[in-house]
């Protein structure tokens, strides 16, 4: 067996997944608890897709803070 650390990256959200699709979190809260389970269970990064107040992936600066 290989004895090599490993970074694990969890991706909590899709690019443009919808909650038809999959039960992804959309609000801070929710990605927030995802993220802190995610790094309970092994993860050293957490990817995210910021979203509006109505789900959808956005890209105003002002959402990323």
């Amino acid at each position: 067996m290989f004895k090599q650390p490993v970074i694990i990256t969890c991706a909590i959200n899709g690019h443009r997944t919808t909650r038809a699709i999959a039960p992804v979190p959309f609000t801070p809260v929710e990605q927030a608890k995802s993220a802190q389970e995610a790094v309970r269970n092994g993860a050293a990064i957490i990817h995210l897709h910021v979203r509006d107040n109505n789900g959808e992936e956005c890209f105003e600066p002002e959402r990323y803070c």
